[in-house]
């Protein structure tokens, strides 16, 4: 779906010539990353809705989004894959926080372990955009930062009020997981790459 808008849409500003014939493939590829993330947010927005809670969605969202920017994570494969994998760590997260209740030692151990990850793991790279040494220290610094924030907020908030804050722990968590999950999938090709040398 959002290949054939990306492309009606760059062919529209082709003909239009508001833009050269050899950016139209930018264009596409600009405009399908948009239009898969508005998707993906709206598929978000309409499982908290569903759920009843709203308000979960829009910390998820809020967390997934900005922290993602600078750890980086798995990445699906198509577009689709995308919005599904999305709205089940949604649902996921959702579940663990109705389900598991929240203390501040959760807060405090998941600051500890989870910057202990981001300084090994951050920021894992999409092949799309490949990034120079300088912006993979500069990223990383960043995940450290938000990452503290976001845990700081939630821990005061959990010690100062009764809000339930189970959604940002797990939205938190779930950014951590999908930062080891790329990695431990490329572990696992390094092996069977090998184990097949040494078959051969």
């Amino acid at each position: 779906m959002e290949n054939s808008v990306a492309c009606s849409f760059a062919d529209y500003l082709c003909k239009r010539k508001i833009i050269k014939p050899e950016l139209h493939e930018v264009y596409v590829y600009g405009t399908e990353l948009v239009l898969s993330f508005i998707f993906t947010v709206l598929a978000v927005l309409i499982a908290g809705l569903i759920a009843g809670h709203i308000i979960s969605s829009l910390v998820f969202l809020a967390v997934f989004i900005l922290l993602r920017r600078f750890t980086g994570g798995y990445h699906a494969d198509s577009y689709l894959k995308c919005k599904l994998v999305t709205v089940s760590v949604f649902l996921g997260s959702l579940l663990a926080s109705t389900m598991i209740d929240v203390n501040r030692w959760m807060f405090v151990f998941l600051t500890i372990v989870g910057n202990m990850i981001i300084h090994y793991f951050a920021p894992v790279e999409n092949v799309n955009k490949p990034l120079n040494a300088g912006e993979k220290k500069r990223f990383r610094k960043l995940s450290h930062l938000v990452f503290s924030l976001l845990s700081l907020c939630g821990l005061i908030i959990k010690v100062v009020t009764c809000f339930p804050i189970g959604i940002l722990f797990y939205s938190l968590l779930s950014v951590i997981v999908l930062m080891i999950i790329p990695k431990s999938m490329k572990g696992e090709a390094c092996d069977e790459e090998e184990f097949g040398k040494k078959d051969g």
